[in-house]
């Protein structure tokens, strides 16, 4: 097997050996391959550590109004970032009008 960091194969063979989804052909082709490439041999060490930490990871209950709040917060957001038409101008508490109309 040509070493996977020459070919771009790498991140598919590093992943799918420590997800355990590979078939046995290339299982055995990898893992001789590893047996002779510490570069290789180190990538899945320290992908299986990324992959043990993802395991071992206990997430934070999400609160029961999380996704109201979100939303409001991202239409706050989305309102800030509108931008204003210099054309209008504000004339009070209950509306605007257009600048190039004049009374």
């Amino acid at each position: 097997m040509e070493c996977p960091l020459n070919t771009g194969l790498s991140d598919e063979l590093t992943v799918g050996y420590v997800a355990r989804t590979l078939d046995a052909p290339t299982i055995a082709a990898f893992e001789q391959h590893l047996a002779a490439c510490p570069k290789c041999a180190a990538v899945i060490a320290a992908q299986q550590e990324v992959w043990n930490s993802l395991e071992a990871w206990l997430a934070v209950p999400v609160s029961p109004n999380f996704d109201e709040r979100l939303l409001r917060r991202i239409a706050i957001e989305q309102r800030s970032q509108m931008p204003r038409c210099p054309e209008w101008r504000p004339i009070g508490p209950t509306g605007a009008i257009h600048a190039g109309i004049h009374e």
